[in-house]
């Protein structure tokens, strides 16, 4: 059936009015289910936390069950203190760097992480909690809050160590680890 009058130019308007109230409405609803989120902006600090975390536990595995662990080791060399405690920072840096290359597979990633590690144990004699430095990735120690240096922000990972001491008590080590990415 055709239409001669001005019926069919309204049928018209109200069809393209309709579509665009549809077009609209898919609009909305496809706008306001998007949800954006920085998400993604806190997986580069669990993937550093992770290489550290992983880095210790390979230092804290024995080659064998005959062998002590690095950090084992370097936990008494810290005890004893004097050359032991420098020689302790030396094994320290030599075996974490190896672990941080072997666990990220790529030196680019190995070379623009730092780090700060320092082991705290009870000193027995004064019964007080002693901190040592065993070292840091050769740029020096990170910057304080509101320095003029700007970095990446650094997050911290540690490992509970315990060893048996020449009395046959065991002791506890904490090794913290503070990483950060240049």
């Amino acid at each position: 059936m055709v239409i001669t009058d001005d019926c069919g130019q309204l049928f018209t308007i109200e069809g393209l009015v309709a579509g665009l109230i549809m077009l609209s409405a898919a609009f909305i609803v496809a706008d306001s289910i998007t949800i954006y989120t920085p998400g993604d902006a806190h997986i580069p600090d669990m993937q550093l936390e992770q290489l550290g975390s992983d880095a210790l536990l390979m230092l804290d595995t024995a080659n064998n069950y005959s062998e002590k662990s690095t950090l084992k080791t370097v936990a008494e060399m810290v005890d004893n203190g004097g050359t032991d405690a420098y020689d302790a920072g030396i094994l320290f840096k030599d075996a974490f760097e190896n672990e941080l290359a072997r666990g990220s597979g790529t030196s680019e990633i190995v070379d623009s992480i730092r780090y700060n590690a320092t082991v705290y144990y009870r000193d027995i004699g004064s019964n007080s909690v002693m901190s040592y430095a065993l070292g840091d990735s050769g740029t020096g120690e990170s910057q304080p809050i509101g320095s003029e240096v700007s970095r990446q922000p650094e997050i911290s990972t540690g490992r509970l160590i315990m060893v048996e001491d020449s009395s046959g008590l065991d002791r506890i080590y904490r090794v913290e680890v503070r990483l950060w990415r240049e």
